[in-house]
């Protein structure tokens, strides 16, 4: 078959794969043999959700067993959200790769009717951000489409804000940080902090969820861009609040 890309029409093989839990169709070059473009066979839903600041946003969501989880199956990279929880155990076992990310990890919702705002920001930027890297550069700008794989409730602002260690509080709280070898495969991730509550500094002032600002989100993943295409893998960048 021919397959028309953004570089021109490949002469390619279609075929299909297991890849984790998914089965992917893929397209490979008939001369060369690299990976032309993937998607998965599975069916995704477009959802919708409230984001922090009250906006309505569609949420590219997939179906899986009755519920929808943040793994956007539309666009050719993986993008996915994964809610911590609050667990801050498991998020550093992630991040320091001593355990895999599960299923149960990805943020999940019963109806696409999506009411976690911080989720909904955090989803719907990945995703906007990688659709304007491919409108300005194109999608074979630098190689294949890296995943971008977003983790959201690293600590819980309203849960114990006021007992977490100064070094908690900076770093997952107050901050949001890119890992180019964090997570699995050292395929990188990034971590948003929870912000924290009105009055913490000042008497009318909030901290937003660092999630709930694009640039943030595209800043972040930013970092994970320019650390696999400069080379600059094992480096972490993190912005405080300032």
């Amino acid at each position: 078959m021919i397959l028309p890309l953004s570089d021109g029409h490949h002469l390619a093989y279609r075929g299909q794969a297991v890849v984790g839990l998914e089965i992917m169709n893929v397209f490979i070059d008939a001369n060369s043999g690299g990976l032309l473009q993937q998607f998965s066979e599975f069916v995704s839903e477009v959802g919708k959700g409230t984001g922090t600041y009250g906006d309505l946003k569609k949420v590219s969501a997939k179906a899986v067993s009755g519920a929808f989880v943040t793994d956007d199956v539309l666009r050719p990279t993986d993008i996915t959200t994964y809610d911590m929880k609050g667990n801050l155990a498991r998020l550093l076992a992630i991040l320091n790769v001593q355990t895999g990310v599960a299923a149960t990890d990805i943020a999940s919702d019963t109806d696409n009717d999506w009411t976690d705002s911080t989720v909904v920001d955090a989803h719907v930027y990945a995703g906007w951000y990688y659709d304007y890297l491919v409108k300005r550069l194109g999608p074979q700008r630098h190689g294949q489409p890296r995943p971008a794989h977003g983790r959201v409730h690293p600590s819980r602002a309203y849960r114990g804000y006021r007992s977490a260690p100064p070094a908690v509080i900076g770093q997952y709280y107050l901050n949001a940080f890119a890992c180019a070898a964090c997570g699995p495969g050292g395929r990188g991730a990034v971590v948003f902090g929870e912000g924290a509550p009105r009055g913490t500094y000042y008497p009318t002032i909030d901290v937003k969820p660092f999630a709930a600002s694009l640039d943030v989100v595209a800043h972040e993943l930013t970092h994970t861009v320019t650390a696999n295409s400069a080379r600059l893998n094992g480096f972490q960048f993190s912005e405080a609040a300032r």
